[in-house]
């Protein structure tokens, strides 16, 4: 739209068809491998930042300013909810707004910045009376990046598909969707290992 905006009247209407095209499919995106990457990445990073407090620039209650081990810093917010009863649920969101954060997995560096926003929801439900547990969770939003000399907008929305082990504190399983326009799977523990720390 914005290259749009910028031709004169009277521009042929292929013209116009063509801009639009490259509005919906940006040319300037991430590869899967990369996309991975960047998720990895970002998980990495903030289980980092959770085990070293020398990081830390600001904390409050609900929410913390740190560096970022390679450079840069994200803002973090959380909220934690738990209710006991004939019904058990413990309820985790998280939500990062990085500044300029240096992130790298796989071999690939990447900085991400911007508006974006990262918003990380699990949610663990126990009923008392049987052996049930319904567990769930998502990834959702988006993230400007750099890599090398290329930069765009990476939006995400994945889904936790996972079984969690709650005597040792761990979860197997897949997020499952959409990240940087690809479709991909990454293991649990490699996406947001640390939020286990709150269930």
């Amino acid at each position: 739209m914005s290259l749009a905006r910028k031709l004169v009247s009277g521009v042929a209407l292929p013209l116009l068809l063509a801009a639009c095209e490259e509005a919906v499919e940006p040319g300037n995106t991430l590869n899967k491998e990369e996309s991975v990457a960047l998720m990895k990445g970002v998980g990495v990073t903030l289980g980092q930042v959770l085990e070293d407090s020398t990081l830390t620039v600001f904390a409050s209650p609900d929410s913390i300013i740190a560096r970022c081990p390679s450079g840069g810093q994200t803002r973090w917010h959380s909220h934690l909810t738990k209710r006991t009863g004939d019904t058990t649920l413990v309820a985790v969101r998280v939500q990062i707004n990085p500044a300029e954060c240096s992130i790298a997995a796989d071999g690939i560096q990447l900085t991400i910045d911007g508006a974006g926003y990262l918003r990380y929801f699990m949610s663990l439900q126990i009923i008392a009376a049987t052996p049930e547990v319904n567990f769930s969770g998502y990834i959702r939003g988006g993230l400007d990046w750099t890599l090398d000399h290329r930069m765009g907008y990476c939006p995400i929305d994945l889904r936790l598909d996972a079984v969690p082990d709650l005597i040792n504190r761990t979860l197997t399983g897949v997020y499952r969707g959409w990240v940087c326009y690809r479709w991909v799977e990454i293991d649990v523990n490699d996406a947001a290992a640390f939020l286990m720390m709150y269930l």
